[in-house]
């Protein structure tokens, strides 16, 4: 008589997520947000591992038109920069 084993393959994922937005004078912004995950399938079957992630980023924005008096023909104008770092996991029991 044989025996059969199942395993599930679910994971669990538990995040935790912060934004911050500045202003000044409403002609400079800055954007700042971050996440960490920890997921239950990156730790090794023996309960080791490193199971967290984190992945910033940051925005800035300025509205060079509140800045400088210019003409007519820029009602608006924006420069703009961006950085992210992302993360991600793999599926359970790879």
């Amino acid at each position: 008589m044989g025996t059969e084993a199942y395993v599930n393959g679910t994971k669990q994922i538990n995040s935790l997520y912060y934004m911050a937005n500045i202003a000044w004078r409403d002609q400079l912004f800055l954007d700042i947000t971050g996440r960490n995950d920890w997921s239950s399938a990156l730790v090794y079957s023996n309960g080791t591992g490193n199971y967290s992630y984190f992945y910033p980023s940051v925005s800035a924005s300025w509205i060079f038109t509140e800045t400088f008096d210019v003409p007519e023909a820029f009602s608006f104008g924006k420069l703009r920069a961006s950085w992210a770092q992302v993360g991600n996991d793999t599926d359970p029991y790879i």
